[in-house]
């Protein structure tokens, strides 16, 4: 039996480290946005596609070792593809 694994996208890293970050530029967006509103999706991907644009080459390379550590011996339990 194998396991079949998955390659785990540079932006679910982006968007799980930098969480912090991209919920500020929703907010920023949108202040009065009701939890649970079906815009935020559209509004989180927009958001996480921001950022990834204005990250430093230091950063992408600190989000690329995290990824390549996350692929290697699993991501953290709260990241876990289902």
């Amino acid at each position: 039996m194998f396991k079949l694994e998955r390659k785990i996208p540079l932006r679910r890293v982006v968007g799980k480290i930098k969480a912090v970050e991209i919920e500020e530029i929703i907010n920023e967006r949108t202040p009065n946005l009701p939890k649970g509103d079906k815009a935020y999706p559209g509004l989180y991907q927009q958001a996480v596609t921001e950022y990834m644009t204005q990250m430093s080459e230091e950063e992408k390379a600190e989000m690329e070792e995290v990824l390549e550590d996350w692929q290697s011996s699993g991501p953290p339990m709260d990241v876990r593809l289902r």
